[in-house]
């Protein structure tokens, strides 16, 4: 049973498709799941969403595609 929470804060909201999303400095590419995984983050990007990205990454998700699209155009 959950009986407590704490609240974070992260860069954008995590339904936010704007170009305020993009979490790596340069374009990446959506044609390899793991061309990511050397890129750097842009300085929008916080503690509590590199924590959250790592956290999801190491359990076997990976980057949303649909992001990397989205930063690949540019939007």
């Amino acid at each position: 049973m959950i009986t407590d929470h704490k609240e974070y804060t992260l860069p954008s909201q995590i339904h936010d498709s704007s170009g305020g999303l993009a979490i790596f400095t340069i374009a990446v590419t959506s044609k390899t799941s793991i061309a990511w995984k050397n890129e750097t983050f842009t300085d929008s990007m916080n503690e509590t969403a590199i924590n959250l990205h790592n956290y999801c990454t190491i359990t076997g998700f990976t980057v949303l595609v649909q992001r990397l699209h989205l930063f690949e155009r540019g939007i």
